[in-house]
């Protein structure tokens, strides 16, 4: 994907709402891509302005030539000119008006036919057409990720948080579990930015070369950033993430991660923690950040904190035998005993001969005066690696204590 990002925060200098994306050759002034598709459409823009309509052969509503920043741009590009389209004589018509040519039965057949032989590259606009015309409209069923995302945003202004779960990326696969489920929730619907969102504004969009990767960035409520990167699954358009921020941090993520690693492991944590607020505010959806914040918290030995942040790396990317490792651990700290013992065994069914894991659920057992069982699982450890030193001190010791009360 490549991305120019506006990083201007100032207001289009024609319409004083929308911000400002690029300078504009014909009047001096830096200004939105709206205003800048008003302008162009009249086609009397400077010939080195990098966004001047394109002359073609066929200077026709359906066949815009020009550089677009978003599809958004490029369907209101369209739209502008429909709308002076159906206003002027056609040559295709013998010079007739298509608005006072669609008022007859034969001027609707004519145009019917001339929209059937347009090519469908662009369905939305043959129905804005249609629309502006007063003809029978067709179904749509094609989604632009642009759409998707869209969507997405608008059910964040509607509050409806539970719906925009059907729209994540593998959603039965990682929210079908009730606690990643309600971890979610929760940090949707406590995002202070979300949850005072009441509107948006696409400022640009790209998608991969391969086809299956795009990322939209948005101006919501005439102030913020906020980019969605969304993939795409079984041919529709899924939410991947979502960054309260432009798109450059989504380009910076491993530096940022590797600077955040560096400061932990020379023990500079207040460093760390500073730079884990400031990030994890922006990228909100990011599961090695916030993992790395549970390791923050884990050094700290506040393991409720560092909990809390494991959860949210695990609902992000429930894949991560690591980061399920490290909630199981933090939630048998914490108290929180059953789930741990549920994750561990979970993990076991994908490494049997983790020591790591036998030794935790030898401890629970033995919390839960269970010896016997702790002792077992112990001996196993000892018979997938017998130099597994914990295993033999535990068990020497609490074999001991058995013996101890059998012959007394």
């Amino acid at each position: 994907m490549g991305l120019t990002i506006a990083v201007t925060r100032k207001k289009c200098n024609i319409c004083k709402s929308k911000r400002s994306q690029r300078y504009c050759l014909r009047n001096g002034k830096d200004i939105c891509w709206i205003c800048c598709n008003s302008k162009r459409i009249s086609r009397d823009c400077p010939r080195e302005c990098q966004y001047i309509l394109k002359d073609t052969e066929d200077q026709t509503n359906h066949n815009i030539q020009a550089k677009c920043d978003s599809y958004n741009e490029l369907i209101n590009l369209h739209k502008l000119a429909i709308d002076r389209w159906i206003e002027i004589p056609e040559p295709q018509f013998d010079n007739q008006i298509p608005s006072q040519l669609v008022t007859t039965d034969e001027g609707k057949h004519k145009l019917q036919t001339y929209l059937e032989s347009i090519p469908q590259h662009h369905p939305q606009i043959i129905n804005y057409i249609r629309r502006k015309l007063k003809l029978p409209l067709k179904p749509i069923s094609y989604n632009h990720f642009e759409d998707i995302a869209m969507r997405y945003l608008n059910k964040i202004i509607e509050q409806e948080w539970e719906e925009t779960v059907e729209m994540m990326f593998d959603n039965k696969r990682y929210y079908d579990h009730d606690l990643y489920k309600e971890n979610y929730l929760n940090r949707r619907s406590g995002n202070r930015i979300l949850k005072k969102m009441n509107d948006y504004h696409i400022i640009l969009s790209a998608i991969s070369e391969k086809g299956d990767e795009a990322l939209v960035y948005f101006e919501i409520n005439g102030k913020y950033d906020l980019s969605i990167n969304l993939i795409k699954q079984n041919d529709d358009w899924k939410v991947y993430f979502i960054m309260m921020g432009n798109p450059q941090f989504y380009y910076t993520l491993n530096e940022l991660e590797n600077q955040i690693v560096k400061y932990l492991s020379e023990k500079q944590y207040d460093e760390a923690y500073d730079k884990l607020r400031k990030v994890s505010e922006i990228l909100v959806d990011s599961a090695e950040i916030f993992f790395l914040y549970g390791l923050y918290y884990s050094i700290k030995e506040d393991y409720r904190q560092a909990r809390k942040m494991f959860l949210t790396a695990v609902e992000i990317l429930p894949s991560s035998y690591d980061y399920r490792y490290n909630l199981a651990f933090t939630s048998q700290v914490s108290g929180e005993i059953n789930l741990a013992k549920d994750m561990y065994r979970e993990l076991l069914q994908e490494k049997p001969d983790d020591l790591k894991i036998l030794n935790n659920l030898a401890v629970i057992h033995l919390n839960n005066k269970e010896i016997n069982s702790a002792i077992a699982i112990w001996e196993k450890c000892l018979t997938i690696d017998s130099s597994f030193e914990l295993a033999k001190k535990n068990l020497d010791r609490f074999s001991k204590l058995i013996s101890t009360k059998t012959t007394s």
